[in-house]
């Protein structure tokens, strides 16, 4: 429908996050987790804690403060502001955030997600 395409997530415990963002011609999703598991972008950390299982809930869910997952809302809200700017804005296309390096304090690295080749985005390997 060539309708850009937003991703904003946490990961277990607020320890990290990621924003990536999706324009008609690629690179796409498929792209995209070719690229986490290849690792050429990195997954954020995430707590190794098995979760919490809300009574009546079928997946479990993780604790997380506000004021960490604010970092993530944030940067998606940004990123959405940049597609619709007619001048380009944000040049990057995904951004993985890390809350535990060092000391604490929050790191964001930006990615430009590879096309990877045959791909259905018509991806050339470039």
């Amino acid at each position: 429908k060539g309708i850009p395409y937003l991703l904003a997530s946490a990961t277990r415990g607020a320890w990290g996050g990621m924003v990536a963002r999706f324009v008609p011609g690629g690179p796409c999703w498929s792209c995209f987790q070719y690229a986490l598991m290849t690792k050429a972008i990195p997954f954020p950390p995430e707590d190794g804690s098995p979760g919490i299982q809300p009574a009546g809930c079928a997946t479990p869910t993780f604790t997380g403060a506000h004021y960490d997952l604010q970092e993530v809302s944030l940067s998606g809200v940004r990123l959405a502001v940049s597609t619709l700017d007619e001048e380009g804005g944000i040049k990057w296309n995904a951004a993985t955030l890390s809350m535990r390096e060092g000391d604490s304090l929050p790191h964001w690295s930006i990615h430009d997600i590879p096309r990877q080749d045959g791909c259905i985005c018509g991806g050339d390997g470039k």
